[in-house]
């Protein structure tokens, strides 16, 4: 039995878990490829299947569901914690999880309802797997919600959070590092389900009411532009004054060591002078170093998410369905 918990666990890192993800998207594609085929209607499934990217949405939507059952984000917030401290109590506090399940029941009734009601072109029982795929995913949809929830409040007490930082250079800290990627990985991932849930509404040939499909069209970018959007950049504003609070208590903790050395050794040994400047030039570098724990991937990533979710929001929705249909020649 042991083994078998142990088998059914889900990885801890993000590179098995896309494998899951994968394979998750590609059993269920097959298991509607069946259904339609049984049904003589594979002519019809598969065209729509790919219309509205649900292969890709299923993938995406896996990884992020599943993403908050894993300890990926306390992996990373262990290193920044005093020894025995829990890091599931810092983004899972008793007074919040008590909203995880409305959340998630939020997000899967209404976007199951919208989804299930734009009309898709296959009739029985194929559609019934269609309607299904948007249950499962809009489900999955849920608790990735919940997970921006828990990153959101890891950003807004890591403030607090007793770090250890590298006194040389605040900002160079790994485990901020760290975090700071995962934060931004998590909003660029964010930003691809978004974008192939997008897609898929727009280039689906709809059978429902036209103004409910246009008002399906423009909601799902006001809800999730904004999330995504938020995500990437909060953490980011958070961790910048965890640095700034560091540099300015390392600064003053140094100045405080010239003032001593300059109050007691009146004379200023030669010694003492060379302590003073070392103090001097190690505040002018902490002072110069940056504010931000960003690298290069984590800088284009950010930039990556900034591009898609605005232009997602200020292009014509025909003009960018058009240009989708003919960049990657769909039927």
């Amino acid at each position: 039995m042991r083994n078998l918990r142990k088998f059914w666990r889900l990885p801890n890192d993000l590179p098995t878990l896309g494998i899951v993800a994968l394979a998750g998207s590609i059993i269920w594609t097959l298991l509607g490829c069946l259904i339609a085929a049984l049904a003589d209607q594979l002519h019809l499934f598969i065209p729509q299947w790919i219309r509205v990217q649900a292969s890709f949405a299923m993938i995406a939507a896996i990884y992020l569901g599943l993403l908050p059952f894993t300890s990926a984000l306390a992996d990373r917030l262990a290193p920044m914690l005093k020894p025995r401290a829990s890091p599931k109590r810092v983004f899972q506090p008793p007074n919040r999880l008590r909203f995880r399940t409305p959340i998630v029941l939020a997000i899967f009734i209404v976007g199951t309802v919208t989804t299930t009601q734009l009309g898709f072109a296959v009739p029985k029982p194929t559609l019934y797997f269609m309607w299904a795929t948007c249950g499962v995913i809009c489900l999955l949809a849920g608790f990735a919600t919940w997970h921006v929830v828990e990153v959101l409040t890891v950003a807004g007490r890591i403030k607090g959070l007793p770090v250890e930082v590298f006194r040389y250079a605040p900002s160079e800290t790994r485990s901020l590092k760290h975090i700071a990627s995962y934060f931004t990985f998590f909003g660029i991932a964010m930003t691809c389900g978004y974008a192939f849930a997008l897609a898929g509404t727009l280039l689906a040939d709809w059978q429902g009411d036209p103004t409910f499909v246009r008002f399906v069209q423009l909601l799902w970018p006001l809800v999730y532009v904004p999330t995504c959007l938020f995500v990437v950049t909060y953490p980011h504003v958070a961790i910048h004054g965890l640095i700034r609070r560091e540099k300015d208590r390392l600064i003053t903790l140094y100045q405080q060591q010239i003032n001593r050395i300059l109050t007691q050794d009146e004379a200023l040994s030669n010694e003492a002078i060379e302590r003073v400047n070392s103090l001097a030039s190690l505040i002018e570098r902490i002072e110069k170093t940056p504010n931000y724990a960003i690298t290069f991937p984590i800088a284009l990533s950010t930039i990556a998410t900034y591009a898609v979710n605005l232009g997602s929001l200020l292009i014509p929705k025909e003009a960018l369905a058009s240009w989708v249909q003919h960049r990657f020649f769909l039927p």
